[in-house]
């Protein structure tokens, strides 16, 4: 065997082993980002799982917000300001790792849903204007005045209503 063949046979090889390499290399890199995408798909639902609890602790302030704003105390208007702000940035991280490809388009749709909700009622949307908007950064205040410029808004108090009238539950036939 002559020395030329037997270095092409072995730049070959290289480059066969290369390719393979690399073969495996996407194999990882395409494995680590389901990975991350698990990772903050978890994250984001426990931390929606905390924002759940704590407004239990607030659910009267929440419903005087809705039926009686203006009966707030300054210590219950704290309260609920804290509240949504936690909420709104919340959305915020979540709206960063959408942007990021690291959230789904459903989970980001479902984040979505949650400002919209909690911004459906005047207090919330009077929140948002006076306070909330200058806790997030310029691209999702804009995003969240985009939402709020086109959307369709929940009335809490028809919905509370509905929620303590049992007869509104559809009975199978």
């Amino acid at each position: 065997m002559n020395w030329e063949a037997f270095g092409a046979m072995a730049e070959f090889g290289g480059a066969v082993a290369v390719v393979v390499s690399l073969l495996y290399l996407a194999a990882q890199v395409r494995q680590n980002t389901r990975a991350i995408r698990g990772a903050t798909a978890h994250a984001v639902t426990e931390r929606q799982q905390a924002e759940l609890h704590w407004s239990h602790e607030i659910a009267d302030i929440f419903t005087k917000a809705i039926e009686a704003p203006e009966s707030l105390t300054s210590a219950e208007a704290w309260s609920l300001s804290e509240w949504l702000n936690a909420a709104i940035v919340m959305r915020q991280n979540e709206f960063r790792q959408f942007r990021l490809g690291l959230l789904g388009e459903d989970a980001w749709e479902q984040s979505q849903s949650v400002v919209l909700m909690i911004l459906s009622f005047p207090w919330g949307r009077n929140w948002w204007h006076v306070l909330g908007r200058h806790q997030v950064d310029e691209a999702m205040a804009a995003h969240i005045d985009d939402l709020l410029r086109d959307a369709e808004f929940l009335d809490f108090r028809e919905a509370l209503d509905a929620l303590k009238d049992l007869r509104a539950i559809e009975q199978p036939a």
